[in-house]
């Protein structure tokens, strides 16, 4: 039935071996999922958002991940399935706090600057959820870091489709100095009106678009080019998703993108291994494009 209600409605749809197994491997999903949550078993990943002037960290986004050892499961596997049932609620909650005390850590052992913030996803589901500020703000009174060391990534379309939710956060938890982004920006249909009525802080441009500024030509940028032009004309900063060229780098700072975040500059990686990546980053500042390759030489590429 719900396999026909997406097809639009008014057909018919035959139950057979295939939806049978495919059934099968989401029930199992989803049992496994609430298992690994329930038990605190979900990891934390982190990759570098940086500064293309200075080639420092300026903050680090949370990405759940499967857990080691399990049969591999991406993210676009995983979390539609915890959207659907409810676990991203819990999901959410722990990656929330896993990711600040990782962060008051780092801060202690003096990899990252007292400025460096970490920004985590906020999705609809979680925006359901009335206990969601109080979640937030206890999570950052246990891990001792001030509410500006919080980002809030919410989707384009989720701003477009949530407004009076998100004006609780806004109210209950941005008020107190936690900061708010706008994640896939140019997959909406965002007005001015919207982005003016939120404390949005900076505008995340979709990978999408990133792949289209390492033309020498210069001709397909113009998406790019009129979307930094809008973000600084509302006094927003912008952040270039899927950064994976030198010449996207090159070509995104030239035209005033304050950040970005990519494969080129670090993959997504665990608690351990992104440690030893913070470790050996050049902090000088002395180099634009310092954050693409470590200290030792080692490139962050895939």
């Amino acid at each position: 039935m719900y396999d026909a209600k997406r097809r639009g409605g008014g057909t018919y749809t035959i139950f057979d071996q295939a939806m049978h197994h495919r059934i099968l491997a989401r029930l199992t999903t989803e049992s496994d999922l609430r298992r690994a949550v329930e038990r605190g078993l979900m990891e934390a990943h982190y990759q570098p958002i940086i500064d293309l002037t200075t080639g420092r960290v300026h903050s680090l986004e949370v990405l759940a991940r499967w857990p080691e050892g399990w049969p591999k499961l991406t993210p676009a596997e995983f979390i539609p399935i915890a959207e659907e049932c409810g676990l991203i609620v819990p999901l959410g909650a722990h990656i929330l706090r896993t990711g600040l005390a990782a962060l008051a850590r780092w801060r202690a052992m003096g990899l990252l600057e007292d400025e460096t913030c970490v920004s985590v996803n906020i999705s609809p589901r979680q925006l359901d959820d009335p206990t969601l500020p109080e979640q937030i703000l206890e999570a950052l009174q246990e891990s001792g870091l001030p509410p500006d060391a919080l980002l809030l990534e919410i989707t384009e379309s989720t701003l477009m489709h949530e407004p009076e939710r998100i004006s609780r956060i806004v109210s209950e938890v941005c008020a107190n100095g936690v900061g708010l982004h706008l994640d896939d920006f140019g997959t909406g249909y965002s007005s001015l009106t919207a982005l003016l009525q939120f404390p949005v802080q900076a505008l995340k441009i979709d990978r999408t678009f990133v792949n289209h500024v390492d033309n020498d030509d210069g001709m397909n940028d113009a998406i790019v080019r009129s979307t930094i032009a809008l973000a600084h004309s509302l006094g927003l900063e912008v952040i270039a998703e899927g950064v994976e060229t030198p010449l996207q780098l090159e070509n995104l700072h030239k035209l005033g993108c304050e950040y970005g975040q990519g494969y080129l500059l670090s993959r997504p990686q665990s608690e351990q291994d992104i440690e030893a990546v913070l470790a050996a980053w050049d902090r000088s500042g002395t180099s634009p494009f310092a954050g693409s390759v470590c200290d030792s030489g080692e490139s962050h590429a895939p």
